[in-house]
């Protein structure tokens, strides 16, 4: 996947709850990137819409919910391990 779908994936799921309000699509230099939590994912997770069209990584917001639910360690990891790598850069 391409890092700027990357960047707007993690975005739009998880902008939700972020108490500063950034975002880490935008130019500007961030304060210190943070893990996102279940807290967040959760968030994220109830923000979404079911029957709606996939978004850019091609996954309908049904599955990213239930993997929320039966399995948030595993894609807190992969949204973690996104994060570290797109603001290694």
């Amino acid at each position: 996947m391409p890092d700027d779908k990357t960047k707007a994936i993690i975005s739009k799921l998880f902008y939700v709850g972020r108490e500063n309000g950034s975002c880490r699509t935008f130019g500007w230099e961030e304060p210190e990137i943070t893990p996102f939590d279940k807290e967040e994912l959760e968030l994220a997770a109830k923000k979404m819409k079911n029957s709606k069209a996939p978004g850019l990584d091609g996954v309908p917001p049904e599955v990213i919910k239930e993997i929320g639910k039966t399995n948030s360690d595993w894609i807190l990891g992969v949204m973690n391990d996104q994060l570290r790598k797109r603001s290694q850069k």
